[in-house]
């Protein structure tokens, strides 16, 4: 009887043993998870993914996913401005393929096409349908009538050639001429930086390699390499720009202290680079580059940044829609002229011009982000850039006497350091005039 209830005492003592085990489990699991909880109440609802860092452009977006109602975790991809193009790409291509990727991505620098062909990027016509995007510019993003990509700014860079008075903008032809240039010759649209970098050296490099031998050519790299290095001991280490079609480096010619560092806040120098000169030696005389700066009544036009696209195979793709729906609106393009990111009128191009001793935005100084301005606003702004640049040395005088100095050292008349430093040291003597 004794071992009956002994039994029925162990009997009755097991599901209270059982709940309380279940008990401190649960409790144990809950405060786990309270502990390791990612901050904040709930999930981001969309995730957007940056090629490049970029702080104005980053609070332009969260400002916008506000707007919307959406909580945004906004992330950078390229963190070494270093990094080679192939590398980048690769390391995009991953993000993308990844079942966790991204919604939207912000292909700065970056030419959507092999992303648009591999069928990895949503069909945006109902977006670009409804938005003022000009035709010229939604063209470059469109290929059998669908839409993969838009800009985020409905505007065109705009670079001042010289500072002539007079001059007017190009009309809607121009544009679409330009920007097929800029398609044909494998300019990757996104960045105007590197942009103007690529059109720059066609423009102003090639036509005085007209003729050059190319063998010759190679001597031309090689001098101006060395002009380079000789340069670079005696200034400030250049920023690198990020993620380039090619490794940009900023031209010796190229006055740096003009985009940020004092200067007049819009440079006549221009940017070109290493490469370049190599890729030119490449190309056969038919297949040369010749396109005349005069066609655009002297006016050089780049496709806007921010180019925004949206990940087909994103968890998060009806969301992505209407944040970028809100982006592209009448509100949304305020916010993003609001943003200082991308001036819209001659007022606030006048105010980014005058501000000279900033230093950390490099494409509020010599890019001029215009609509579609007045006749009478174009003169106004042509004869204040010229008022502004009349006193500097031209991108051209600067140009000779590099060629000049080149020339000599490919004909035989002087060695390859004696042609460089007497090249630095004109330089250095016509920038003291």
């Amino acid at each position: 009887m004794r071992t009956m209830k002994k039994y029925n005492h162990t009997v009755s003592v097991i599901p209270r043993v059982i709940i309380l085990a279940l008990v401190f489990a649960l409790t144990s699991t809950l405060m786990l998870y309270a502990y390791h909880r990612p901050s904040g109440t709930e999930a981001a609802d969309l995730k957007i993914c940056m090629m490049n860092g970029d702080d104005n452009l980053s609070g332009l977006l969260t400002s916008a996913a506000s707007d919307c109602g959406i909580t945004a975790d906004i992330r950078q991809v390229v963190t070494d401005y270093e990094m080679d193009a192939g590398d980048a790409r690769k390391k995009i291509n991953l993000e993308l393929m990844s079942s966790t990727g991204p919604d939207i991505l912000i292909l700065d620098d970056m030419d959507p096409t092999p992303y648009i062909k591999s069928g990895k990027l949503l069909d945006l016509r109902s977006i670009a349908g409804d938005s003022g995007v000009p035709a010229e510019v939604k063209q470059q993003f469109t290929s059998k009538g669908k839409c993969f990509a838009l800009p985020a700014a409905q505007t065109l860079f705009v670079y001042a050639a010289d500072g002539s008075a007079g001059r007017e903008l190009p009309n809607t032809s121009g544009f679409g001429t330009l920007l097929r240039f800029a398609q044909k010759n494998n300019l990757y649209f996104g960045n105007a930086y590197d942009n103007i970098a690529a059109i720059a050296c066609r423009l102003y490099v090639e036509p005085r390699l007209t003729g050059v031998r190319s063998s010759d050519r190679r001597l031309l790299c090689d001098f101006y390499q060395s002009l380079q290095r000789l340069r670079g001991q005696s200034r400030q280490k250049y920023e690198a720009a990020s993620f380039q079609r090619l490794n940009m480096q900023l031209n010796p010619l190229f006055s740096f202290e003009g985009i940020g560092h004092g200067g007049t806040g819009v440079s006549m120098d221009y940017l070109c680079s290493i490469e370049d000169f190599q890729l030119l030696q490449l190309l056969s005389d038919k297949d040369r580059l010749r396109y005349r700066l005069a066609e655009e009544n002297g006016r050089i036009i780049s496709m806007p940044c921010c180019i925004v696209a949206v990940n087909k195979n994103g968890a998060h793709r009806s969301t992505a829609v209407k944040y970028l729906r809100y982006l592209m609106s009448e509100e949304g393009q305020q916010l993003v002229s609001d943003s200082s990111l991308l001036p819209s009128d001659l007022n606030s191009l006048s105010g980014i011009m005058r501000r000279t001793t900033e230093s950390d935005r490099i494409s509020e100084y010599n890019t001029l982000t215009l609509p579609a301005l007045r006749s009478q606003t174009v003169r106004l702004l042509t004869r204040d850039l010229g008022n502004r640049l009349t006193s500097r040395v031209t991108d051209g005088v600067l140009m000779d006497i590099v060629m000049t100095e080149a020339n000599e050292y490919i004909n035989g008349n002087q060695t390859l350091d004696a042609a460089v430093e007497r090249a630095v040291d004109r330089i250095r003597i016509v920038r003291s005039e």
